[in-house]
């Protein structure tokens, strides 16, 4: 038997065109099958542009949501659960929609970090904010001076291709979830694009944070155990000392990967601590406070793509080193 869900993601997917293969593997002792997400805007799309998009025809879903009057952009991911031969027709779903669903999660999830597509999986685009009109003047002499939008009009990210489709099935077979800082990263790219800075410099802070734990697990699981079992009782290092210990641990420093990048991370942290118990965004440096702002937090989203490139090849290196 088996169960079809038509999942409307209240957000757009950007997909490269072109037909690729479905995602399949196993789960729970049923073959799970995820057709390429297929991105549908209402007023946008029409018969040949869909059949262009996919070399295949749409799913079902798309002209029944269409007929139900669906005017936002949604993206459409279709999901088969296949179960072996005497499942009964009626208890088909409760036996498929928990598997579905945690499928559906782990798909977006991958979806966001692998392409930096931050707002998948939430309401609104990259570019979407707060929209406002001014105007100038009183009474009757006021006039519309200007129309707008807040959040920094983020542009980032780049379309899910074939390439990342793949790597993204070989994760879901192997049950692999992305890392809570990877996560915590996209969030702050969501929170840059709505324009609310002192949180975006708080979760690009803790996904520093985040990464930097989890690294010196890694490394440390190389180790012997009993190591392991007296580190983790009696130490307790902070940011800034496990940059250290790592590097005594054989990691290459961050500082010699990139020097500018190790300078705005570390501000970045103390940043971080300013945010998220004063509400404000600001480190000290020579004794002055300077002030994390709109049109500097690009940067710092740069410094931390620059962390996680160093964590992964520090990852690569070490782990290469105890097999």
């Amino acid at each position: 038997m088996q169960a079809t869900y038509v999942f409307a993601l209240r957000s757009e997917i950007k997909v490269e065109e072109g037909n690729w293969s479905c995602l399949s593997f196993e789960r729970d002792g049923k073959r799970v099958s995820i057709q390429k997400p297929f991105p549908k805007t209402r007023f946008d799309w029409h018969w040949d542009s869909v059949v262009m998009h996919s070399r295949t025809p749409p799913p079902d879903a798309y002209f029944d949501f269409e007929a139900g009057q669906e005017e936002e952009e949604i993206s459409l991911i279709t999901v088969e659960i296949i179960l072996p031969a005497g499942v009964a027709e009626e208890s088909l779903r409760d036996e498929t929609l928990e598997t579905a669903l945690a499928v559906l999660q782990e798909l977006t999830s991958w979806i966001r970090v692998l392409t930096r597509q931050f707002w998948v999986g939430y309401r609104g685009r990259d570019f979407q904010g707060q929209k406002y009109m001014v105007y100038m003047g009183e009474g009757k002499e006021r006039k519309r001076r200007h129309t707008g939008g807040t959040g920094w009009g983020l542009k980032y990210g780049k379309d899910l291709d074939a390439t990342t489709w793949a790597e993204i099935g070989t994760k879901l077979a192997l049950c692999a979830r992305p890392r809570p800082s990877q996560l915590f990263f996209c969030d702050a790219l969501l929170d840059a694009a709505q324009g609310d800075i002192a949180q975006a410099v708080l979760a690009l802070g803790v996904s520093c944070e985040i990464e930097i734990s989890i690294l010196r697990q890694d490394v440390l699981a190389q180790k012997d155990e009993e190591f392991q079992r007296l580190f983790e009782e009696y130490m307790k290092p902070r940011f800034e000392e496990s940059f250290r210990l790592l590097k005594e641990f054989g990691c290459d420093a961050f500082s010699d990967f990139d020097e500018e990048a190790n300078r705005l991370v570390r501000n970045l942290y103390n940043a971080r601590n300013k945010a998220a118990h004063r509400g404000e965004c600001y480190y000290v440096e020579d004794g002055k406070k300077a002030l994390i702002t709109r049109t500097e937090i690009s940067k710092y989203v740069a410094a931390t793509e620059k962390l996680f490139a160093w964590s992964d090849a520090q990852r690569s290196q070490i782990c290469a080193r105890g097999k």
